[in-house]
């Protein structure tokens, strides 16, 4: 009887393990968008976001992530849509490599939402040479939020895979480095929203494609774009699943 006990204790001990690994682990929850870059630019969350290429944007595979997109002067087009006109609450999460040696000190954009004329963003999450990684978002009348999450070598990002998770609950945006809280930015401001917007979205620049500087120099895995804050638990459960689980 005691080992029978015993026995159950431990199989309920390990149903419970997966069930907690399953609630911190972001999968489909809120999932908006969904890029893998295994065989193609397309949205793999069904909601049918698929990428079109323009210019010099490849598919590649290494021993660390697995297969990702590489970028070298080009971009990934997502057709517009009220689903992405991003409310207060909503979580961008991404591994990047990028290029050290074709970024310099310039903005780099991983992802742009830009404002329905396309003369600017109104979300934009870009990397900045050694001052790491940063979003700036437009809320109107309160004017742009930005967060950063300090430079490269607190992190070790420069040509190393790296996950950043960018987030915004609403009261204020946050930057996650590897699963780890970076930075927040100030509050924003009550009763202020996110620039409602129709226009361009794109993956690898910002909004002006004839500004090189604005492209996007390096590599990405598993592009994920959540409708919903995803909590410190399951940013680190991204973070540790690792590029190879979106499979």
């Amino acid at each position: 009887m005691k080992t029978g006990v015993n026995f159950r204790i431990v199989v309920l001990s390990v149903l419970s393990f997966f069930m907690i690994l399953n609630t911190g682990y972001a999968a489909e929850n809120g999932l908006l968008a969904h890029y893998k870059f295994k065989t193609d630019f397309n949205d793999a969350s069904g909601n049918g976001f698929n990428g079109s290429i323009v210019g010099a944007v490849s598919l590649a595979e290494d021993d660390v992530v697995g297969k990702h997109a590489v970028f070298n002067g080009g971009y990934i087009s997502i057709p517009n849509g009220s689903a992405l006109q991003l409310q207060n609450t909503f979580t961008l999460s991404v591994w990047v490599l990028v290029d050290s040696a074709k970024s310099g000190n310039k903005a780099q954009s991983i992802f742009s939402k830009m404002n329905d004329a396309g003369t600017h963003n109104i979300v934009h999450a870009f990397t900045r040479g050694a001052f790491g990684a940063r979003m700036d978002v437009n809320f109107g009348k309160a004017g742009n939020v930005l967060v950063t999450g300090g430079s490269y070598d607190n992190y070790g990002m420069g040509n190393n895979w790296t996950h950043l998770a960018f987030s915004c609950d609403g009261s204020k945006l946050h930057l996650y480095v590897n699963g780890m809280l970076k930075g927040s930015s100030r509050a924003i401001p009550a009763g202020m929203s996110i620039v409602p917007s129709n226009g361009k979205v794109r993956i690898g620049t910002g909004n002006d494609t004839s500004n090189q500087g604005l492209f996007f120099m390096g590599k990405m895995a598993d592009f994920r774009l959540y409708s919903r804050i995803l909590g410190p638990d399951e940013i680190q459960a991204l973070h540790q699943a690792g590029a190879n689980s979106a499979d």
